[in-house]
């Protein structure tokens, strides 16, 4: 799972930001890894989502749990 999670989160900063704009190059990739978490994944994500800082994308993984979690999100 955290070489996963590392993955994407390094691949993630060659991909997603293709362009030279200014934006572009001040954005950054949260991951955050989840297991049997349906219960807080609300809380954490809007955690995220309530940063002041606007340039950042969220990469979302579950790592198969059994409690529904994946559906959830």
């Amino acid at each position: 799972m955290r070489m996963l999670c590392y993955l994407l989160a390094f691949f993630s900063a060659f991909t997603c930001f293709a362009d030279d704009s200014e934006v572009a190059k001040k954005s950054i990739v949260v991951v955050i890894c989840s297991y049997n978490n349906q219960e807080y994944y609300r809380k954490n994500l809007q955690t995220v989502l309530d940063q002041e800082y606007a340039h950042f994308r969220v990469i979302y993984v579950d790592d198969c749990s059994p409690d529904g979690t994946g559906e959830a999100v």
